[in-house]
């Protein structure tokens, strides 16, 4: 077997085999029917192995023939596929790459608004395991700038970028002024600790309770509170005083529990909330270290840092 694809197979297996999320037709058909890019035979080092395929690897797809994305979810198995090599290459690599397969995907109207519809399903869509800001904001860069789509058709990813620019890995989180249980106001920028976990709850949600009650058994967590080197934000995004008032009694009393007490600002214009919970994990000066995180995520990181 020719090394490319037996490399590319063995990355499938170790990113996407064990994912739950990702299509469920045939993959390895997938792979056999799509030419991958064949890697130069002086590339042995598997960094650089990775940057190749990541940048050549749409080389061999047709983008002006349309008649390709609709066979039974061919392009979407080699997407997936394709996304799966994104986190082996630096992040500067990935993006360029994106942004490179959406200017060529503009070959066809047809093929680019497929590829348009991919992008949002894998890179922003809270239920996808691949959702990451990093990698759709090149591609809606390239959306809101071409010139093949029309102004109306730009408006929700004009949207999408502009929440995505904000409270960016790497950035300082926006402040917030929060109404506590006792009727006092605390801003995010007041938490002087190592470490700080938003996370936007809403009391309703099943999925909030659950990782609420995660976070309540973390022995990590409790330890690094207990140390004051972390302390955890828990807002209220639904913004309904009743419901917050009831749910007071779940947040445990070493946690800050606050309501957007700026009632005429509406929180999802500051923060993009497109589940419940959203959870970030900021670190000194509250720079956001991981953004739209899961719990499980937030722990591992926690547990390499400390």
């Amino acid at each position: 077997m020719h090394k490319t694809i037996l490399y590319f197979i063995m990355i499938v297996i170790c990113n996407v085999g064990c994912s739950k999320k990702h299509p469920t037709t045939d993959t390895a058909k997938a792979i056999a029917e799509f030419k991958l890019p064949q890697i130069p035979i002086m590339l042995t080092d598997s960094n650089q192995i990775n940057e190749y395929l990541v940048w050549h690897y749409w080389d061999n797809y047709d983008f002006n023939d349309s008649s390709i994305i609709n066979q039974n979810r061919y392009t979407e198995e080699i997407f997936v596929n394709y996304v799966s090599l994104l986190p082996k290459v630096k992040l500067e690599k990935a993006r360029l790459s994106i942004k490179n397969l959406l200017q060529k995907a503009q070959a066809d109207s047809s093929t680019f608004s497929h590829f348009i519809q991919l992008t949002e399903r894998y890179f922003y869509n809270p239920t996808s395991v691949f959702r990451n800001d990093e990698y759709y904001i090149p591609a809606l860069e390239v959306i809101v700038a071409s010139k093949t789509l029309d102004d109306p058709y730009k408006i929700r990813p004009n949207f999408q970028l502009k929440m995505a620019l904000k409270n960016r890995v790497g950035s300082k989180t926006t402040d917030l002024n929060l109404r506590l249980p006792n009727g006092n106001n605390f801003r995010i920028s007041d938490c002087e600790v190592l470490f700080t976990i938003l996370i936007f709850y809403n009391p309703n949600c099943h999925t909030c309770h659950e990782t609420i009650k995660s976070m309540k058994n973390s022995e990590l967590i409790f330890n690094l509170i207990e140390q004051q080197k972390l302390k955890i934000i828990a807002i209220n995004s639904d913004c309904d005083n009743e419901a917050w008032l009831k749910y007071q009694s779940q947040i445990p009393t070493t946690w800050i529990n606050g309501l957007s007490a700026d009632q005429e600002t509406n929180l999802t214009q500051k923060y993009d909330l497109k589940a419940s919970p959203t959870l970030y994990l900021l670190g000194k000066d509250k720079i956001i270290l991981l953004k739209d995180a899961q719990i499980e995520q937030i722990i591992n990181y926690l547990n390499k840092a400390w």
